[in-house]
This record gives structure tokens, C-alpha cells and sequence, in this order.
């Protein structure tokens, strides 16, 4: 099977996008194993993950999405922003938004400019039992973990996945250092570790690092961080988020309770890429 890809980049996560829109539907049984293949960054193209794209029912568009490892799950965020550009770029979208199908529900991406995208992450949910939050909720998500001795508290919010935000003035050195020690906590096993620091009531920077085994979605990351920011009276509503070099743009709509995250994308390389069927 030789496959047509194009690999795209946005705010630290890089999948790769094969459209099945004018062939035939592909053998998904085969695909996890392409997709662990296709990842593999020693052997194969490297990615965070494989989108494949194919016609939908209720929309133009059906994505399907394969991590490198490990089952299907909902698309992170990053990986909207990318889908959203190529579906652009390859002429699938009419006007300047485009909805796409999914195993776990439709997402909408809405076109800025050539490269900046806005994707809407829903709204931000409760862990504890999936309630949807607003920016006016009277409720309180903060928890405390004790790292090597220090207790520090934390907002557990989810957008997408679930998120431990901590909020901290701490330098990036000592921030990476708490974050690999969160890593190993086992109350924080199944939620993915976000620091933000407030520059402002209108910007904040986001810190966010993972083990190779994890699939991390910095965007969605920098969203739960400004949700959790909003929450807690450090953030207005609207704001800009820091991540790396990126700079990213937050917005939670209470009218429609969306949280709306804004997010450059580029493409890395195109090519084609031989699974064997066997």
C-alpha cells in the first residue's frame, strides 16, 4: 500500500494527513499498525500521529485519527488546527469554516488567515463527572499535590483530555523540573501536567512538557490553562496565551459557552510512504 501524506506542524505536535476523499475507503484494520509504522520516528516519516480523511455522512468531511501508539481518541487540539489547513488548502471548505466529522463527535475550524486557524474545543468540562463548566460557574476544581515535600495546588479542568494546570511564578528551569516529578505522581497518572504563569489579566505563558510515551496537545494544553485562569479570577475572558515561541489566542464565548483557541500551523514536507499489507 503506498500512501500519499502531507506532514504538518502546529504549536509542538506534527501529524501527518492522508486523504482517502477521491480513492477508495481504506482497510482501517490496517491502519494502527500503518500508523505505528508511519510515526515511527527512527524508521518511518515521524509524527505525533495519522489523520485520515475520508467522505462523511453529515459533513463533507470524516476524520479518523491514529495515534502512534496506543488506541483511537479524540483529535487533540493541535491536530484540528492541522486538518483544518489542509482541508483549506485542498479545497474542501466553501467559505471560511469547515466542519468535520469525527468517531467522537463533529469539530468546526474557521480560516483567519493562511496560516493562522481558530478551532472550537467545546466546552471545558468537570473531571469528575464531565459537567460543562462556564466562566460564571460557582464551583471549585482546585486540588493539591504533594511534590517531593511541597504541597502545591492545582485546577483539574478537561478540553479534550483531562488537565492538572498549575499556576506558578516559578522560572522554566524549576518549572520542567516539578513537571517530571508531577509525571510520576499517581494522582496525576491520567491528566497531563500544564503550568501557566499570569503576565497580565489579558496574557499568560504556558509551560507544558511529556514523556516520549505520551501524546501531549500543547493547544489544548494553553486552552485548559487560560479555562483554568478565567476560573480563578486571574485571566479576562479573552487572552493570549505564550507557548514556546508560539503565540496563541484564547477566547471563551459565555454566550455559547465555547472556549475558541486560535493557532498558527505550516506544513513540514509532503511524500509517500510504503505499508506493507502483511
Amino acid at each position: 500500500m503506498d500512501l500519499s501524506f502531507y506532514k504538518l506542524h502546529s504549536t509542538g505536535g506534527d501529524y501527518i494527513i492522508i486523504s482517502f476523499l477521491h480513492y477508495d475507503q481504506p482497510d482501517f484494520s490496517l491502519l494502527p499498525k500503518a500508523a505505528h509504522r508511519i510515526c515511527n520516528r527512527r524508521t518511518g516519516v515521524g509524527a505525533n500521529g495519522l489523520l485520515i480523511l475520508t467522505q462523511g455522512v453529515e459533513h463533507a468531511l470524516k476524520a479518523h485519527f491514529f495515534p502512534a501508539s496506543g488506541p483511537q481518541r479524540p483529535l487533540p487540539g493541535d491536530a484540528v488546527v492541522c486538518m483544518g489547513r489542509f482541508a483549506f488548502d485542498s479545497g474542501l471548505a466553501d467559505n471560511t469554516r469547515i466542519s468535520c466529522e469525527t468517531d467522537f463527535g463533529a469539530v468546526t475550524v474557521d480560516a483567519i488567515d493562511s496560516v493562522n486557524f481558530r478551532v472550537d474545543l467545546g466546552a471545558p468540562r468537570n473531571t469528575a463527572n464531565n459537567e460543562e463548566i462556564t466562566p460564571a460557574s460557582n464551583i471549585n476544581l482546585n486540588e493539591t499535590a504533594s511534590i517531593s515535600g511541597v504541597r502545591l495546588p492545582f485546577t483539574s479542568i478537561r478540553v479534550i483530555t483531562d488537565y492538572a494546570v498549575i499556576h506558578t511564578e516559578r522560572r522554566p528551569r524549576a518549572i520542567r523540573k516539578l513537571a517530571e516529578e508531577f509525571s510520576r505522581s499517581r494522582l496525576l497518572a491520567q491528566r497531563q501536567a500544564v503550568f501557566m504563569r499570569s503576565v497580565s489579566n489579558e496574557e499568560i505563558s504556558v509551560y507544558s512538557w511529556a514523556s516520549t510515551a505520551s501524546l501531549p496537545d500543547h493547544a489544548g494544553g494553553a486552552a485548559a490553562c487560560a479555562a483554568a485562569g478565567i476560573l480563578n479570577g486571574f485571566c479576562d475572558n479573552e487572552l493570549t496565551a505564550r507557548f514556546r515561541s508560539y503565540l496563541l489566542y484564547v477566547q471563551w464565548r459565555q454566550e455559547e459557552n465555547r472556549l475558541l483557541l486560535t493557532a498558527p500551523t505550516e506544513y513540514i514536507c509532503s511524500g509517500s510512504y510504503y505499508i506493507d499489507s502483511d
